[in-house]
């Protein structure tokens, strides 16, 4: 697997494991690590709301403050993030280092009493942990990397962490629970969250193929072709493709065309974490009927994530992402006319399509028009963005609540923003210009 290869072996040595390319241990690694940081930090977190209120005297709205907390750590620590996941050895020193935080974030959770220390812990420490072990700047950064010609499956594979995160945390933290109390089940928490994480990042974990003699994919040998289009680019099975520094990606008219679509809908997206289940209740089904609606749309999610991604191996990424949206933005004009369980269930499963095909298809989108060698510094340059979007959406759905007493004026905005965003990136073609090649 290493003839040709246009770098020598790294000190780190060529990969034990010879028969397995290398860059599924990659996906396996972040697999784990965004199911840890989704099911720990943010499904799973719903778990603890009621004990820990009523034990500690807060309200829902404090707690849930520490989501505005998390926002702005995002902002300002993903530029950082993403400078180093670009940086040899960086990826792997950072989800190693951001496992040890996240575990002791968690153990510090047990010992909390006051607003101000969950803050700290929480919607610092663990956020901090969380966003380096697991986050999006991280797994997309190392994909994008390691894959080009199966990117897109790759990353379907990855993303699905996110959501079976949600579907094996809600119930083992409600376990956990029920056994040891809340002090006792953030402690095991820290203990699992080490065990998923800390081993597996420093043993696999390499920033790219050439670090240990590879080439992206597996292949053996490197074509001398170079694409960067809307066409198929797997058509020259290519092993090297253009990169873009972000200084010249922020020069072309498709970022500035890509960045607004991808925050309108990331808008719903942060509002619906939050407000998804109280929406349903105010339809006026039960709590266990609201809940079953919200796993079919997750598991509609998980589902669909491999199968955008073998999509986009095959069809134009802003064609795809168009009709996602397009789904997604119906979904919600379903939400407000919805008034049933039975009629709520098409919005689920086009919202579970929608949703659930968007971090796939956007995390594919930025590495083929901009190529791999930059992208966790581009990413992290776009991260205080998204987190802005994905912070400030849960407070306007509650605000939009609170003062018209119904979801329905925030769902509608909500609605026209991502047809908007759908309109977007049908005009976003890829850069017509090719920058110098990347050096790394």
């Amino acid at each position: 697997m290493r003839k040709n290869s246009s770098k020598p072996d790294s000190p780190l040595g060529p990969p034990p494991i010879p028969r397995i390319f290398w860059g599924w241990w990659i996906v396996l690694v972040t697999f784990l690590g965004s199911l840890a940081a989704s099911g720990i930090g943010n499904f799973g977190l719903g778990v603890f709301v009621v004990p820990m209120t009523a034990d500690l005297g807060w309200s829902r709205t404090a707690l849930g403050g520490v989501f505005a907390v998390r926002a702005v750590v995002h902002g300002v620590v993903g530029p950082l993030i993403g400078w180093v996941a670009d940086r040899p050895n960086g990826a792997r020193v950072v989800m190693t280092v951001a496992g040890v935080v996240a575990g002791l974030s968690l153990v510090l959770m047990a010992f909390v009493t006051e607003l101000w220390q969950f803050y700290i812990v929480f919607g610092i420490l663990w956020s901090v942990g969380q966003m380096a072990m697991g986050g999006n700047i991280i797994g997309s950064t190392l994909i994008s990397k390691w894959f080009i010609r199966k990117r897109g499956r790759a990353m379907g594979f990855f993303t699905m962490g996110s959501p079976t995160g949600g579907l094996i945390f809600v119930p083992l933290n409600a376990l956990l629970l029920a056994w040891f109390g809340w002090q006792g089940a953030w402690i095991a928490l820290a203990f699992l969250s080490w065990a998923l994480m800390v081993p597996l990042a420093a043993t696999f974990v390499r920033r790219e193929p050439e670090d240990v003699g590879l080439l992206p994919d597996g292949l053996t040998s490197r074509p001398i072709s170079l694409v960067n289009n809307d066409a198929n680019r797997f058509n020259a099975l290519p092993a090297e493709e253009m990169s873009w520094t972000p200084r010249m990606a922020m020069r072309t008219r498709a970022f500035w065309l890509l960045l607004p679509a991808f925050t309108l809908m990331s808008l719903p997206m942060g509002a619906m974490t939050i407000h998804q289940v109280p929406a349903l209740t105010d339809k006026g089904m039960g709590l266990a009927e609201a809940s079953l609606l919200t796993s079919l749309l997750y598991g509609t999610s998980m589902i669909v994530k491999p199968l955008a991604g073998l999509l986009v191996e095959r069809y134009s990424v802003r064609y795809l992402l168009a009709g996602c949206y397009a789904l997604a933005g119906s979904s919600f004009l379903l939400l407000i006319a919805g008034s049933s369980t039975a009629s709520l269930v098409p919005y689920a499963l086009l919202y579970g399509v929608g949703a659930g095909s968007n971090r796939v298809l956007v995390n594919v989108a930025w590495a083929d028009y901009y190529g791999r060698r930059f992208h966790g510094s581009l990413r992290g340059i776009i991260e205080p963005i998204s987190a802005l979007a994905l912070g400030f959406s849960p407070l306007f759905a509650g605000w939009v609540y609170d003062t018209t007493g119904s979801y329905d004026s925030a769902f509608r905005y909500m609605a026209y923003g991502v047809f908007a965003a759908g309109c977007l990136v049908l005009l976003a073609k890829p850069p017509s210009k090719s920058p110098q090649r990347a050096r790394s």
